[in-house]
């Protein structure tokens, strides 16, 4: 069995129980209620009647009737006479089924029977007794006596109405009771017809409202459901797939809030499998960029310098050069080639920006570079034939700082450029490392056709020379503190004796340590030179 239906079989037996228990509890209390109600009125009523028993005989005449019968004198026959036919008017009048006049002794709460309206159950002479608390009670009209007759099963309503003397002391009690078996008889037909009817029509309307309520809640619902557990099920990583839509519209679909969840349902559909679409098509394009990317560092990996045993097993000098872009591809560049067997270019730069786009014009300036270096110019010439090329083929405005030398392996000499680059950090032989500050010329590709100043460095053996982009001094912690030049110097200074290799891995984990969980910001670059 389904969960609808299930729901729908719970919410029936809910309420057909309910409406049974709840009628039976109305009518319950409406049967208590008319009763008390009745109890009231025939009290109203009976009490009316002893005040006509009163006016007939006369309240002397009761008066004298029980002082004699509480004295034991004899009673006037003569006033019992017309006492009782009083009584047996009033008692034919109102229907009751008992009406007595005692004589009540106030001290013993006990009375005795002195004038009986009709001679069924009780006789003259007979007595009655009370505790204070009832009398109280029946007098001041708080509760009333219902007595039931066994013969018949009728029940009867009593009441007791004091006779007074001048004092206002108890004498005398008259007895009224009347009949509630007719009451009880129609309240009884009321609750074996008209209750049964009752709750048979409460159940007809439950059943056809439950009916609608399946109609309008329950089956919208489960027709919800079962969409949302085809849609749970549809390939939603295959958006192409041309499947129907698992939120259809009913055709008799209402305008309530069951429709607007169909409505928003359909439309979240058709609204995932357009964003879906939309990702493969952001993911796929995001992976081909990074596989561009990844060819691109692939290829800028192959531009900086490889193995070459005229450099690396060179007994005049040593070098070694390390980048680590901050992103995949970099806009340092470093470059060290041999010119002829005399000359080695030494090249050190920075491209503004980062990326794709800094990389690609790294990859012009290089270029550049290498080009008019082999037409035997010196460091200045060679960046301002370059600066010429970069000037024309610049629409961005990038620019590049630049550092370059030359040294001559046989004089032991450097020319040197630098084109707004970072200065250099020297140590002679035996000596400590220090910046070896020069001027600083315009960067390229900001002004076409410049000048550049050009410097020449004498060095002996065990000089080294460290060159380095701004991402050294400017690497910084999470607290944005910088590393700054002084503590690559302080770096530089710590050990002495390692070879370039040595060198640039003791200030790149120098650098690493300092920045701990910061991000890298900016292309880290340093090429470290040895003269032997």
């Amino acid at each position: 069995m389904s969960k609808d239906k299930s729901l729908v079989k719970w919410l029936l037996s809910m309420i057909i129980c309910g409406t049974i228990l709840m009628s039976f509890v109305i009518a319950g209390v409406s049967m208590a209620l008319y009763m008390r109600s009745v109890r009231r009125i025939y009290k109203n009523e009976m009490l009316k009647s002893a005040e006509a028993v009163t006016e007939l005989v006369g309240e002397d005449k009761l008066r004298a009737l029980c002082l004699e019968a509480l004295s034991g004198k004899d009673s006037d026959a003569e006033a019992g006479k017309l006492t009782r036919k009083a009584l047996l008017q009033v008692y034919q009048d109102a229907r009751l089924t008992d009406l007595v006049l005692y004589a009540f002794d106030d001290k013993s709460l006990k009375g005795t029977a002195i004038v009986v309206a009709f001679d069924d159950d009780v006789k003259e002479g007979d007595g009655i007794s009370f505790r204070k608390r009832e009398l109280d009670r029946l007098l001041k009209g708080e509760a009333t006596r219902i007595v039931e007759k066994n013969a018949d099963g009728s029940y009867e309503n009593t009441i007791f109405k004091a006779v007074t003397d001048k004092n206002g002391g108890i004498i005398g009690l008259i007895k009224i009771s009347s009949r509630l078996r007719d009451t009880f008889d129609s309240r009884i037909r009321f609750l074996l017809l008209y209750v049964p009817l009752i709750v048979l029509l409460l159940v007809v309307f439950s059943v056809v409202s439950l009916r609608m309520f399946q109609k309008r809640i329950i089956n919208p619902i489960s027709e919800l459901t079962q969409a949302a557990n085809r849609y749970g099920a549809r390939d939603l990583t295959n958006p192409d797939l041309e499947e129907e839509q698992s939120f259809t519209l009913p055709d008799d679909m209402n305008d309530d809030e069951i429709g607007v969840l169909w409505n928003t349902c359909h439309d979240m559909e058709a609204s995932i499998k357009e964003s879906i679409i939309k990702l493969k098509t952001v993911t796929a394009e995001k992976e081909r960029q990074a596989a561009e990317l990844s060819a691109a560092a692939q290829i800028q990996k192959g531009m900086l310098p490889t193995a070459d045993p005229a450099i690396d097993e060179h007994k005049a000098f040593s070098i070694f050069g390390s980048m680590t872009p901050a992103k995949g591809v970099g806009g340092d560049l470093y470059d060290y080639f041999l010119i002829d067997d005399d000359h080695l270019a030494m090249v050190v730069g920075d491209v503004s920006g980062k990326g794709m786009p800094a990389a690609l014009f790294m990859v012009l300036v290089i270029s550049q570079i290498r080009m008019n270096s082999k037409k035997e110019m010196g460091p200045a010439e060679i960046l301002k034939a370059a600066n010429t090329v970069i000037c024309a083929n610049n629409p961005e405005m990038m620019f590049a700082t630049v550092w370059m030398g030359i040294y001559e392996i046989s004089t032991k000499t450097m020319r040197e450029c630098n084109a707004g680059h970072e200065d250099c950090a020297i140590r002679r032989a035996g000596g400590r490392f220090g910046f070896d500050i020069k001027t600083h010329d315009t960067p390229l590709g900001i002004m076409d056709d410049m000048d550049l100043t050009e410097f020449s460095l004498v060095f002996n053996s065990g000089d080294e020379l460290f060159v380095y982009t701004d991402g050294v001094p400017e690497a910084a912690d999470v607290a944005e503190a910088q590393y700054s030049p002084e503590r690559l110097i302080e770096c530089l200074n710590e050990k002495s004796g390692l070879s370039n290799e040595e060198t640039v891995g003791h200030v790149l984990d120098s650098i690493r340590g300092f920045v701990a969980d910061a991000p890298q910001f900016d292309d880290i670059t340093m090429l470290s030179f040895t003269v032997r």
